[in-house]
């Protein structure tokens, strides 16, 4: 939390006075010299500028100083807020606005439906830090729940509140977050499940493929099947904060392709025929769902790793490229993602722009080759993957051709191989890190 210091309160005063308002209590349309002097200011603060943009700060304004007129001022009035006759009334916007400023980063959870995701009758899974699983069933909090028997929801027409009987990975995710998909908590959390998704897979732990019914459901109306559901809300202030996201369409087939593999889940209870050691097969529902954080392996200890980590921000773009690259129609689009996943990898801040691709290639035949053999092949298959995105960067191409296809196909398994051994790396470099640490002290 930082304070708003007295030189931008006196821009906000002057804000607050010239907001324009219409009849019904409404805010009208404002975008004043005085405005634009608050913003400057406020957004030369590194503080707010990580976590706002102009149009995240307009909308802060906007909403706030709309709830706060609501039945304080005479309906019919129409003109700037300085002018009306309500005592207190500026003070009031005011002293709200500042109030939410100066409250931020603020704690937000972020919601993504699971459509295909089992059900498994519990309502909260923690499955790694700042990452949950919940089903909003029988004991869920009814807070945040749409409304039962609602006309509303029976027309088809979505509350600001999560959908029952339905299963959603939430993310803890700070900052500021709005209806936007762009805003900080929500864009944060976005990448969150791209990592979520990614890493699960690796862990083998979720399998992410087309279900049956979404392919029937498409072959047999020629639409694409509904789109998964997206929710954020602050836990302080759910009256006020509690938006419905409209998540990108690539994004949603994504999340509708989620399941849990409930191979090999082992439950440690001493029960039965399990043992210490081996354990028992998990055989309920509730058991599945509690044995599954246990063989998160990869997913666990890679979400401990705090911000800032250098070769972990390498990897978290690289996985979010991929994922991207997955979700993409677009062939051309996708290739191209894989490419820059590839360079977001393995790419050095201080490399020069020339002979970066050489360097590339270096470290890529490095990082997975074991055998000069198999460092020759992959150096020539990375060449001829670049060679393609060459001729479609520089304008030579404009959509793929079979080759570009399988180019395409190369440079998404590349990503995939590398990223897997990077994280498996760090992974690695951590652990002894922290034992030679132990060991010292």
């Amino acid at each position: 939390m930082a304070a708003l210091h007295r030189g931008i309160k006196k821009h906000l005063n002057e804000v607050v006075q010239s907001i324009p308002v219409e009849p019904g209590n409404q805010v009208g349309f404002f975008s004043s010299a005085e405005f634009e002097q608050f913003q400057k200011l406020l957004l030369e603060g590194e503080h707010w500028r990580r976590l706002l943009d102009a149009y995240d700060l307009f909308g802060i304004v906007r909403d706030r100083t709309a709830h706060s007129l609501q039945n304080t001022i005479p309906a019919e009035y129409r003109g700037p807020l300085g002018k009306c006759r309500v005592d207190g009334i500026v003070a009031r916007v005011e002293s709200d606005l500042i109030g939410y400023l100066e409250s931020l980063p603020r704690q937000y959870a972020v919601c993504f439906e699971l459509p295909a995701f089992q059900k498994y009758g519990v309502a909260r899974t923690e499955v790694a830090n700042g990452v949950s699983l919940i089903e909003t069933t029988i004991g869920f909090d009814e807070a945040l729940l749409e409304p039962q028997n609602s006309l509303l929801v029976a027309l088809g027409n979505s509350s600001d509140r999560l959908r029952r009987n339905t299963t959603y990975v939430v993310f803890q995710s700070p900052g500021f977050a709005s209806s936007s998909i762009d805003s900080f908590s929500v864009a944060t959390a976005v990448a969150r499940v791209k990592h979520f998704a990614y890493l699960g897979a690796a862990d083998n732990r979720l399998n992410i493929q087309r279900g049956l019914a979404d392919i029937m459901f498409e072959h047999r109306t020629g639409v694409a099947p509904p789109m998964a559901d997206a929710f954020v809300y602050n836990p302080s202030d759910i009256a006020r904060e509690a938006y419905r996201l409209r998540v990108p369409d690539g994004l949603s087939k994504y999340l509708r392709q989620i399941r849990m593999n409930e191979k090999e889940l082992m439950i440690h209870d001493g029960k039965g025929a399990s043992s210490a050691l081996l354990g028992r097969p998990a055989e309920s529902p509730a058991e599945k769902i509690a044995a599954m954080p246990h063989t998160l392996f990869a997913t666990r200890p890679f979400f401990d790793i705090p911000d800032g980590e250098m070769d972990a921000e390498r990897i978290r773009a690289a996985i979010e490229w991929y994922v991207d690259s997955v979700t993409t129609d677009n062939h051309t689009i996708a290739f191209l993602q894989s490419c820059i996943g590839l360079e977001a990898l393995l790419s050095d801040d201080k490399d020069k722009r020339g002979g970066v691709t050489n360097k590339l290639c270096d470290r890529l035949t490095y990082l997975l080759g074991r055998t000069i053999s198999e460092r020759r092949e992959l150096r020539d298959n990375f060449e001829k993957i670049y060679d393609h995105r060459g001729s479609i960067v520089h304008g030579r191409r404009a959509r793929l051709g079979a080759d570009d296809t399988v180019a395409m196909v190369n440079a998404r398994h590349m990503l995939d191989r590398c990223i897997r051994t990077e994280v498996a790396g760090l992974l690695k470099a951590i652990r002894l890190r922290e034992e030679a640490a132990k060991n010292s002290s």
